[in-house]
C-alpha cells in the first residue's frame, strides 16, 4: 500500500501530461464516434452470436472511458469547460451506442436471447464492485506511467459499450425490461468510475491547488453522484439478494428432481430453470429419457416440490429422448459434473438395482437372437406381486418356455424367487421393394435385372392361375427364395376355397411352365372370409369391392363439387 502511495506522488511535468492526455482523449471528434460506431456494431455482433471473443473485442475497441475520467478530472479541479467537452462526448456516445445497436435490432432478422444478453439484463451488487475496482485501475493505470500498457485489461474489466449495445437491441426487440437492466449496468459502471478515479486523481495531487481555495466545493460538485451511488447500492444489493434467494430455491428445486427422478430409472435430469409470479413457481425440467414422462409421474413430481418448497407449483417436464448405455446395460448412474469432477452417482436404489440386472440377463440372452429386439424394462407392482415388465420386437413372439427359463435367470441374478417376468411382444413386419417379407423367406441373394424380370413373371403366373383356375382362394402376397436354381415361393392365400396336395402340385407346374423356370411352389392357406348378404367371399374380396363402391361415390361429389 505504501508503495501504492508513493506511486501517486507525481512530479509537475507528469501532472500536466495526464491532464493533457485526458483532455484530448475526452474531445468529441470524428474518430472518437467513428470507434464509438465500430464498437457498438462489433458488440451488437458479438452479443447476437453469442461469442465472448467478439464482445471482448468491442470493449477493446470502445472509448467511452476516457470522457468519462475526463469529467471525473474536470469535476475535481473545478474546469468547466473540460466537463462540459466529456459529457457531450458520453451523452452523444451513449446515444450513438444505443441508437446503432436498436437499429440493428430492428433489422428482419430473428434475434433470440443468448446467454451474453442475459448476462447483461440483470445487474447486482457483485457489478457494482467489479465497476468501483476496474475505476480504480483505470485511473491508476493512467496516472501511473509505468503500467499504462495495462490499460486494454482495465476496458474488458469495466465493459461499458456492451451493455449500451445490449440496451439498444432489447429495444429494438421490445424487451423493455432488459433495456433497462442493460442501461443499469451501465450507469453503475458509469457513476463507480466517475467517483473512484475522482479519489485517485485526489491521492495523485491533481486539483492541490484548487482544494486550497475551497474543499466543500468539490464536495458539493460530486454530491449527485455520490447520491446517484448509493441509491445504486441499494437498488443492486436487492437485485443480489433475490438473485442469491434465486440460486437457493434452484438448488433446492435441483435436489428435488434429482431425487424423484432417481425412482424412474429410465429418467435423468438435465437443466432446470424457474420463475416465480404471485407466490406461484413455474418451473420447466428438461429430463433425459428413452420415453416420455407421463402425466401422472410429472404429477407426483409436482406434488413432491410443493410439499418441499412450501408454495404452489407449475411444473413441465421436457422430454429428450435419449438413453445412457453401459457395457452391461442401461444406466441413470450419470449425472450433472460436480466441482469434484465426478459425474456418476454411486448411490443407486434398491428398484434401480433390480433393473439394472434384469436388463443384464435380457441383454444376455437375446444378443444370440437376431429375430428379437429388446426395447426396455420397468419394474412394478401388480396384483401377483412384484413384476419385470420387459418390451420386446420380433418376428414371432417367445415361447412360455423361454419366458420362464429367462424369468429363472432374473430370479437367481437379483435373489428374489417371488419375481415374475412379462413380456409386452410388439410384432415386427419386414418390408422391401417386392412387398413384405417372412422370417427365413426374405430374398437376400444379389438381385439382377434377369431376377428381377423373373419375380416379376412369377408374380403374375400365379395371379392368373389362381384367378382362372381357383377364382375361390386369392393370393396375397409372395414371398421368395432361391436354392441353386429353384426358386421356392410360399404363396399367402386367402378365400373361401380349399387347395388339396394335387392342387399344389398343378399349380406349381403351370406356374413353372408359365415362366419356363423351375419354380417350387408352397401355399400358406389363411381362411379369411366374410359372410355377406350374397354369402361368403374372401376377405380381399370383400375389401376391394366395398371400395370401388366408395370411388364411385366420391367421383360423383368430386364432379358435383367442381
Amino acid at each position: 500500500m505504501i508503495r501504492v502511495l508513493e506511486s501517486l506522488r507525481l512530479s509537475s511535468e507528469r501532472k500536466l501530461e495526464i491532464v493533457r492526455e485526458i483532455k484530448e482523449g475526452s474531445q468529441p471528434s470524428g474518430s472518437f464516434y467513428t470507434l464509438l460506431l465500430a464498437a457498438s456494431l462489433i458488440a451488437s455482433f458479438g452479443l447476437m452470436a453469442n461469442s465472448t471473443a467478439v464482445v471482448i473485442g468491442a470493449m477493446l475497441v470502445s472509448p467511452l472511458m476516457t470522457p468519462i475520467l475526463g469529467m471525473s478530472l474536470a469535476l475535481v479541479r473545478g474546469s468547466g469547460k473540460v466537463f462540459w467537452r466529456a459529457t457531450q462526448a458520453e451523452i452523444f456516445g451513449v446515444f450513438l451506442a444505443i441508437g446503432i445497436a436498436a437499429l440493428f435490432g430492428l433489422l428482419p432478422i430473428n434475434v433470440e436471447a443468448t446467454p451474453e444478453m442475459l448476462a447483461r439484463t440483470q445487474p447486482n451488487l457483485l457489478d457494482l464492485l467489479v465497476a468501483v475496482l476496474a475505476g480504480f485501475a483505470g485511473a491508476y493505470a493512467m496516472v501511473d506511467e509505468r503500467i499504462s500498457p495495462a490499460l486494454p485489461g482495465v476496458a474488458i474489466a469495466t465493459a461499458i459499450v456492451p451493455p449500451l449495445a445490449n440496451t439498444g437491441l432489447c429495444l429494438g426487440i421490445g424487451a423493455y425490461a432488459g433495456a433497462w437492466g442493460s442501461f443499469l449496468l451501465f450507469f453503475a459502471n458509469f457513476i463507480s468510475i466517475l467517483l473512484v478515479a475522482a479519489a485517485v486523481f485526489l491521492a495523485a495531487g491533481l486539483a492541490s491547488e484548487f482544494l486550497s481555495k475551497s474543499p466543500w466545493d468539490l464536495i458539493r460538485r460530486f454530491g449527485w453522484a455520490t447520491l446517484a451511488f448509493l441509491v445504486l447500492v441499494v437498488v443492486l444489493s436487492n437485485t443480489l439478494v433475490e438473485m442469491v434467494q434465486g440460486r437457493r430455491l434452484d438448488r433446492v428445486i435441483k435436489q428435488v428432481l434429482t431425487d424423484e427422478l432417481a425412482n424412474l430409472s429410465y429418467a435423468s435430469l438435465d437443466k432446470q430453470m424457474h420463475k416465480t409470479e404471485s407466490n406461484e413457481v413455474y418451473v420447466l425440467a428438461t429430463v433425459r429419457s428413452p420415453r416420455i414422462i407421463p402425466p401422472d409421474e410429472v404429477g407426483k413430481i409436482q406434488d413432491a416440490l410443493s410439499r418441499r418448497l412450501e408454495k404452489p407449483i407449475n411444473l413441465i417436464v421436457r422430454t429428450t429422448i435419449a438413453r445412457d448405455m453401459s457395457a452391461v446395460g442401461s444406466t441413470s448412474q450419470v449425472v450433472e459434473q460436480n466441482l469434484d469432477g465426478n459425474f456418476m452417482n454411486a448411490k443407486i436404489s434398491d428398484k434401480e438395482m433390480v433393473l439394472k440386472d434384469a436388463e443384464q440377463v435380457l441383454w444376455e440372452q437375446l444378443a444370440s437372437r437376431p429375430d428379437f429386439r429388446f426395447v426396455n424394462v420397468d419394474y412394478g407392482q401388480a396384483p401377483r406381486g412384484k413384476v419385470i415388465l420387459a418390451a420386446v420386437e420380433g418376428i414371432s413372439p417367445p415361447t412360455a418356455e423361454e419366458i420362464g427359463h429367462v424369468e429363472r435367470l432374473i430370479q437367481e441374478r437379483v435373489q428374489d424367487p417371488s419375481l415374475s417376468l412379462i413380456v409386452r411382444f410388439t410384432p415386427s413386419i419386414l418390408l422391401d421393394r417386392y412387398g413384405q417379407g417372412l422370417y427365413g423367406w426374405s430374398y437376400s441373394g444379389e438381385i439382377t435385372p434377369e431376377k428381377e424380370k423373373l419375380t416379376r413373371d412369377i408374380q403374375a403366373a400365379v395371379n392368373h392361375v389362381f384367378h382362372t383356375h381357383y377364382p375361390d382362394v386369392y393370393p396375397v402376397r409372395l414371398y421368395y427364395n432361391l436354392f441353386g436354381n429353384t426358386w421356392k415361393i410360399l404363396v399367402e392365400a386367402t378365400g373361401i376355397g380349399k387347395l388339396s396336395f394335387k392342387d399344389r402340385s398343378r399349380i406349381e407346374k403351370m406356374v413353372s411352365e408359365k415362366v419356363a423356370h423351375p419354380v417350387q411352389i408352397s401355399i400358406w392357406s389363411r381362411m379369411e372370409t366374410v359372410l355377406t348378404e350374397g354369402g361368403q367371399m374372401p376377405f380381399q374380396t370383400f375389401i376391394e369391392t366395398n371400395l370401388k363402391q366408395l370411388e364411385k361415390i366420391y367421383l360423383k361429389e368430386w364432379a358435383k363439387a367442381k
